[in-house]
């Protein structure tokens, strides 16, 4: 089952079957991994103290793939970790997201797991579909002292300039505002880093408010389901249009 909305409608239930669309996939045990009540509800999974239903979690994190017409996102795993060490290692990246010696990106990556785990959902690798070349990472970050979750987003510094993180992101916010249910969803960014900023408000995000985040002041960007799913009418049965073509996640 998928949890959908439309403008000016509540939530639902739909059959997986019901969602799919030309060139559509629909993998229903990633669709099914929303946070979704007993009674077909969609739960405030933004409540503090919220832990997902068991079934929920999405127990094997590698039957989540996500696909736009250049892009492929798929969980990161140890094979991952060079490059992920390499893209922070460039200045223009660790500005604002700081440096990965490999340790540091070990911790993050079981730091990660647990995320997986918990809420189902995390870090997922961007790779180009033509090639298959390693571009970056996206995220669905679960902050408990903020009651939020989080989309992240960064690439290699030579993947900039194509519009590629608006297409990942793009892709990452529709997962979880309409595959897996959550009410809305965050990016906080630091003040300066306009490039960010300037994704975020592509993606429907306004500021929201500032905040500190690791001892850091960020600006909060927020987006409903409501919003997304009024700009991107796609959404409503279960995919997100992004600048580049339909996110797939199957």
């Amino acid at each position: 089952m998928i949890a959908t909305s439309s403008p000016g409608h509540s939530s639902k239930l739909i059959p997986a079957s019901a969602a799919r669309a030309p060139n559509l996939r629909v993998n229903e045990r990633t669709a099914s991994a929303g946070a979704l009540g007993g009674d077909g509800a969609v739960v405030d999974t933004h409540a503090r103290g919220y832990r997902p239903p068991r079934r929920a979690l999405a127990r094997d994190n590698r039957a989540v793939r996500i696909e736009t017409r250049r892009l492929s996102l798929t969980p990161m795993t140890i094979d991952d970790l060079d490059e992920f060490v390499a893209m922070h290692a460039h200045p223009d990246v660790s500005r604002f997201l700081g440096a990965y010696e490999r340790p540091q990106a070990l911790e993050r990556l079981a730091a990660d797991e647990r995320q997986w785990r918990e809420y189902g959902h995390g870090l997922l690798a961007v790779r180009a579909k033509a090639g298959g070349a390693w571009l970056g990472r996206v995220a669905l970050r679960r902050w408990p002292q903020f009651g939020e979750t989080e989309v992240g987003w960064a690439l290699r510094r030579e993947a900039w300039g194509h519009g590629y993180a608006t297409e990942a992101a793009s892709a990452c916010v529709g997962w979880g505002l309409c595959a897996l249910g959550l009410p809305r969803l965050t990016a906080m960014i630091e003040p300066a880093n306009r490039r960010s900023a300037a994704v975020a408000r592509r993606l429907g995000m306004t500021p929201v408010r500032e905040d500190q985040l690791l001892g850091v002041t960020v600006v909060v960007h927020a987006v409903d389901r409501t919003a997304w799913t009024s700009r991107t009418p796609a959404a409503a049965d279960g995919t997100a249009r992004t600048p580049a073509g339909t996110t797939d996640v199957g």
